[in-house]
């Protein structure tokens, strides 16, 4: 199982994937939305591994595990825009606006921050 430091290594990676696929193809919206959802996935992967808490399989047992515990129901409800966004994206044919895009950028802002938060709360340092 990879760490928590790994985790976070990949979700910065992916990050950096998509705002390159924007700069060669910003018609690929699309998929830089997409993209942004794993980043938030990797980010949440990452927090619960900080907590030996083991990784969901699947998106449904994800959004399970986040809401059952009464401290990261905003992370969950995060976490799950971000789904929406990426199964609209993928299924919907959603095309994002580039206005779009940036409120995805900015809620990956506010996935982190809650992370962080909430790493504070329970003295988890960062990874």
């Amino acid at each position: 199982m990879p760490s928590a430091a790994k985790y976070k290594a990949w979700a910065t990676q992916n990050e950096t994937h998509s705002q390159d696929l924007l700069k060669k193809c910003p018609q690929a919206s699309d998929w830089a939305v997409t993209v942004l959802f794993y980043v938030c996935l990797h980010e949440v992967n990452a927090f619960l591994r900080a907590r030996n808490v083991p990784i969901p399989g699947g998106h449904a047992a994800m959004k399970t595990t986040l809401y059952q515990n009464p401290a990261w129901q905003d992370l969950a409800q995060m976490y799950e825009l971000f789904q929406g966004w990426s199964n609209r994206c993928r299924y919907k044919l959603w095309m994002p606006t580039a206005k779009d895009v940036q409120v995805a950028q900015l809620q990956l802002g506010l996935v982190r921050s809650e992370i962080d938060s909430l790493n504070a709360t329970d003295g988890i340092a960062a990874y």
